[in-house]
Protein backbone atom coordinates (compact mmCIF):
# COMPACT_ATOMS: atom_id res chain seq x y z
CA UNK A 1 0.00 0.00 0.00
CA UNK A 2 1.44 3.35 -0.98
CA UNK A 3 1.09 6.31 1.32
CA UNK A 4 0.07 9.56 -0.38
CA UNK A 5 2.76 12.23 -0.23
CA UNK A 6 0.58 14.47 1.95
CA UNK A 7 0.34 11.80 4.66
CA UNK A 8 4.12 11.53 4.85
CA UNK A 9 4.34 15.22 5.71
CA UNK A 10 2.28 15.04 8.90
CA UNK A 11 -1.13 16.21 10.11
CA UNK A 12 -0.49 19.94 9.74
CA UNK A 13 0.37 19.55 6.04
CA UNK A 14 -2.63 17.29 5.52
CA UNK A 15 -4.96 19.83 7.15
CA UNK A 16 -3.55 22.61 4.95
CA UNK A 17 -3.99 20.38 1.90
CA UNK A 18 -7.59 19.59 2.88
CA UNK A 19 -8.41 23.28 3.34
CA UNK A 20 -6.76 24.17 0.02
CA UNK A 21 -8.53 21.38 -1.89
CA UNK A 22 -11.84 22.19 -0.21
CA UNK A 23 -11.48 25.90 -1.02
CA UNK A 24 -10.55 25.09 -4.62
CA UNK A 25 -13.61 22.85 -5.04
CA UNK A 26 -15.82 25.53 -3.53
CA UNK A 27 -14.35 28.25 -5.72
CA UNK A 28 -15.09 26.18 -8.79
CA UNK A 29 -18.73 26.00 -7.67
CA UNK A 30 -20.48 29.25 -6.71
CA UNK A 31 -18.33 29.71 -3.58
CA UNK A 32 -18.53 32.96 -1.72
CA UNK A 33 -15.42 34.20 0.06
CA UNK A 34 -17.46 34.54 3.25
CA UNK A 35 -18.14 30.80 3.42
CA UNK A 36 -14.48 29.86 3.05
CA UNK A 37 -13.49 32.52 5.58
CA UNK A 38 -16.14 31.30 8.01
CA UNK A 39 -14.97 27.71 7.68
CA UNK A 40 -11.33 28.73 8.06
CA UNK A 41 -12.31 30.63 11.22
CA UNK A 42 -14.15 27.58 12.53
CA UNK A 43 -11.06 25.44 11.84
CA UNK A 44 -8.92 27.98 13.70
CA UNK A 45 -11.29 27.97 16.69
CA UNK A 46 -11.31 24.17 16.78
CA UNK A 47 -7.50 24.12 16.72
CA UNK A 48 -7.27 26.74 19.46
CA UNK A 49 -9.80 25.00 21.70
CA UNK A 50 -8.08 21.69 20.93
CA UNK A 51 -4.86 23.16 22.29
CA UNK A 52 -6.74 24.18 25.43
CA UNK A 53 -8.55 20.83 25.74
CA UNK A 54 -6.09 19.28 28.17
CA UNK A 55 -5.88 20.02 31.91
CA UNK A 56 -2.07 19.91 31.88
CA UNK A 57 -1.91 22.54 29.14
CA UNK A 58 -4.35 24.70 31.13
CA UNK A 59 -2.07 24.34 34.18
CA UNK A 60 0.92 25.33 32.04
CA UNK A 61 -0.88 28.45 30.83
CA UNK A 62 -1.96 29.35 34.36
CA UNK A 63 1.65 28.95 35.53
CA UNK A 64 2.92 31.17 32.70
CA UNK A 65 0.20 33.69 33.53
CA UNK A 66 1.47 34.02 37.08
CA UNK A 67 5.04 34.77 35.96
CA UNK A 68 4.74 36.20 32.40
CA UNK A 69 7.35 33.71 31.18
CA UNK A 70 8.85 30.48 32.47
CA UNK A 71 11.58 28.01 31.58
CA UNK A 72 10.74 24.35 31.00
CA UNK A 73 12.16 23.53 34.44
CA UNK A 74 10.00 26.17 36.10
CA UNK A 75 6.96 24.87 34.23
CA UNK A 76 7.73 21.31 35.32
CA UNK A 77 8.00 22.41 38.93
CA UNK A 78 4.88 24.60 38.86
CA UNK A 79 2.71 22.00 37.14
CA UNK A 80 4.23 18.86 38.66
CA UNK A 81 5.10 17.06 35.42
CA UNK A 82 8.20 15.46 33.95
CA UNK A 83 10.47 16.85 31.26
CA UNK A 84 9.11 14.73 28.40
CA UNK A 85 5.51 15.49 29.35
CA UNK A 86 6.23 19.23 29.57
CA UNK A 87 7.98 19.19 26.20
CA UNK A 88 5.07 17.40 24.52
CA UNK A 89 2.49 19.85 25.85
CA UNK A 90 4.64 22.88 25.08
CA UNK A 91 5.14 21.60 21.53
CA UNK A 92 1.36 21.41 21.05
CA UNK A 93 0.88 24.90 22.48
CA UNK A 94 3.66 26.25 20.24
CA UNK A 95 2.34 24.50 17.12
CA UNK A 96 -1.07 26.04 17.69
CA UNK A 97 0.43 29.50 18.24
CA UNK A 98 -0.61 29.77 21.88
CA UNK A 99 2.89 30.08 23.37
CA UNK A 100 6.25 31.12 22.01
CA UNK A 101 9.76 30.22 23.08
CA UNK A 102 12.63 32.66 23.35
CA UNK A 103 16.21 31.77 24.16
CA UNK A 104 17.68 33.44 27.22
CA UNK A 105 21.29 32.28 27.41
CA UNK A 106 21.09 28.49 27.36
CA UNK A 107 17.49 28.42 28.60
CA UNK A 108 14.30 28.49 26.58
CA UNK A 109 11.66 30.72 28.17
CA UNK A 110 7.99 30.35 27.31
CA UNK A 111 5.34 33.06 27.21
CA UNK A 112 1.91 33.41 25.65
CA UNK A 113 1.61 34.85 22.16
CA UNK A 114 -1.67 36.65 22.86
CA UNK A 115 -2.71 37.44 26.43
CA UNK A 116 -6.37 37.20 25.39
CA UNK A 117 -6.01 33.45 25.85
CA UNK A 118 -6.23 34.26 29.56
CA UNK A 119 -9.61 35.91 28.90
CA UNK A 120 -10.78 32.56 27.51
CA UNK A 121 -9.57 30.83 30.67
CA UNK A 122 -11.36 33.44 32.81
CA UNK A 123 -14.59 32.93 30.85
CA UNK A 124 -14.28 29.17 31.33
CA UNK A 125 -13.75 29.73 35.07
CA UNK A 126 -16.90 31.90 35.18
CA UNK A 127 -18.92 29.22 33.40
CA UNK A 128 -17.58 26.61 35.82
CA UNK A 129 -18.39 28.73 38.88
CA UNK A 130 -21.91 29.43 37.60
CA UNK A 131 -22.50 25.74 36.91
CA UNK A 132 -21.16 24.80 40.35
CA UNK A 133 -23.41 27.38 42.05
CA UNK A 134 -26.43 26.02 40.14
CA UNK A 135 -25.63 22.49 41.24
CA UNK A 136 -25.21 23.61 44.85
CA UNK A 137 -28.57 25.40 44.69
CA UNK A 138 -30.22 22.27 43.28
CA UNK A 139 -28.71 20.14 46.07
CA UNK A 140 -29.87 22.61 48.75
CA UNK A 141 -33.38 22.63 47.29
CA UNK A 142 -33.35 18.83 47.24
CA UNK A 143 -32.19 18.70 50.87
CA UNK A 144 -34.88 21.19 51.94
CA UNK A 145 -37.59 19.23 50.13
CA UNK A 146 -36.47 15.84 51.50
CA UNK A 147 -37.53 16.35 55.18
CA UNK A 148 -40.97 17.58 54.12
CA UNK A 149 -41.66 14.35 52.26
CA UNK A 150 -40.65 12.09 55.20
Amino acid sequence: MTVPAAEKEGPAKIKCLHIFVFAKVLSQRQCRLGIVTQWALQEFKADLFGALANPVRIRILEAIRSADELSVGEIQEAVGIGSANASQHLAILRARGVVRAARSGQTMRYSVVDARVFDLLDIARGIFEQRLASQQDALRAEDEAAPASR
